[in-house]
């Protein structure tokens, strides 16, 4: 079967918008979300470095960085969330959670 000159063009445009999507998709996200007990408390623009601190149970610093987001120090009992990097950090014991826009996938629910 030979290949009109049609069928070429649809077969561009799939590949042309396919990459798009791709390239829209491996986009750094620019902002992060502090929820706590699943109210946002504060939203960060990662392209501008900052300290925040938030006094719960726990007192946590959350800092931003070089437009990487991390907890810079805590005094919650193991201190797990200090070592977190990524889209998705948090402190158990103080019940919070910091998200950017590249982990608006929900895997677990937990209430």
């Amino acid at each position: 079967m030979k290949l009109k000159a049609a069928d070429i063009l649809i077969i561009a445009i799939v590949l042309i918008l396919s990459f798009a999507i791709l390239l829209v998709s491996m986009q750094k996200s620019n902002t992060a979300v502090l929820k706590v007990g699943g109210e946002v408390i504060k939203t960060f623009d990662l392209s501008h470095d900052c300290e925040y601190i938030f006094e719960g149970e726990y007192t946590n610093t959350v800092t931003v960085s070089n437009g990487e987001i991390f907890i810079s120090s805590s005094n919650c009992p193991d201190k797990s969330c200090t070592r977190m990097r990524g889209d998705f950090i948090c402190c158990l014991p103080n019940r919070l959670i910091i998200t950017s826009d590249n982990s608006k996938r929900v895997d677990v629910v937990i209430k």
